[in-house]
Parts: structure tokens; sequence; C-alpha cells
């Protein structure tokens, strides 16, 4: 498995805008891989989740959900990586475009799950728990600029619009 082929995979499941239908589909087509394909997937995965490891989504996530802890950021960077390649490349290189787009998602239930959906095929199907990826967690604060909660309006003024409208 290349990571166009990754990419491919989640294209496959991210038409469905609720946790729960791209879920399904997620482990559809999980299930239609080989233990050494899971094991790449899972790597993908891991090394595209540390790599949204940034300020700049952390703020927009901060604003999308009116405040953001450190496990919600791991949630949320997540479901970011299983919203496709277009979204994940965007939403890194410039967050604040997102705005419409997030808006499909607000409040919506079941980001923790990505983080889970490729062990729990991978259990399944071979009654043993996912290799570690090897990949080493990204040390010290996030990539980019550190932002301050006053900032975030500035920062991130579509993000803001669409989820703190004006009175």
């Amino acid at each position: 498995m290349n990571i166009d082929s990754f990419w491919r995979i989640i294209e496959k499941t991210t038409e469905p805008r609720t946790y729960a239908a791209q879920e399904a589909l997620i482990l559809s087509e999980l299930r239609k891989l080989s233990k050494d394909e899971l094991i790449q997937f899972n790597k993908f995965v891991t090394q595209l989740y540390y790599d949204a490891y940034t300020w700049d989504l952390w703020g927009v996530a901060y604003i999308q959900h009116g405040g953001c802890s450190d496990d919600a950021f791991m949630d949320y960077r997540y479901w970011i990586v299983f919203q496709g390649e277009d979204i994940y490349e965007t939403g890194l290189a410039d967050p604040d475009s997102l705005a419409d787009y997030l808006l499909e998602w607000h409040d919506e239930a079941g980001m923790e799950g990505y983080g889970y959906l490729v062990s729990k095929v991978y259990t399944e199907k071979f009654n043993s728990e996912l290799p570690d990826t090897g990949i080493p967690y990204p040390q010290g604060d996030p990539k980019g600029k550190q932002w301050e909660e006053d900032d975030l309006n500035t920062r991130f003024p579509k993000v803001t619009r669409a989820f703190q409208p004006q009175r």
C-alpha cells in the first residue's frame, strides 16, 4: 500500500457527513485489507495524525467547539485525517479556509472513534493487537505559532464568523 491507495480508501468513505455512516464505510473498507495492508494503513494514519499537531489546526478546533482540550484535539486530528486528502491538506495549509466544511460537522459526535477503527478491524481479523508503528510521537509544543484565545478571531476570521456569528 502506498499513500495514494491510502487516500483512495479514505475518499470512498467521505461522502456521508455523519460519524456513524462514515464509520460503517471505513470498517467495510478496512476489512478488505490484508494484515500487512492494515499495518501500513495504520502507519499512514499515525504519520498524518502527528503531522496535524499544529497550533493553527488546534485554534480552529477551539473555535469550532467552543474550546478544545488536548484530548479533544487528539480526536480532532484523527477526524481530519479521515476527511480525505483535500480537506486534510487544506486544513494544514490554511485551516481558516475550512469554515464552510466545518459547519457540516458542527456538534458531530464520534470524533473520538476515528482513532480506534484500524485497531478494531485488526483485532477482529487477526485476534491480536495492532503492532506499534514505530513512529515517534511529536515532542514538545505543536508546530507553528502559538495563539492566545483573544487572538483567535483575528487569526481565523472565517471560522470565527461561522461559529460565533455577530449578534
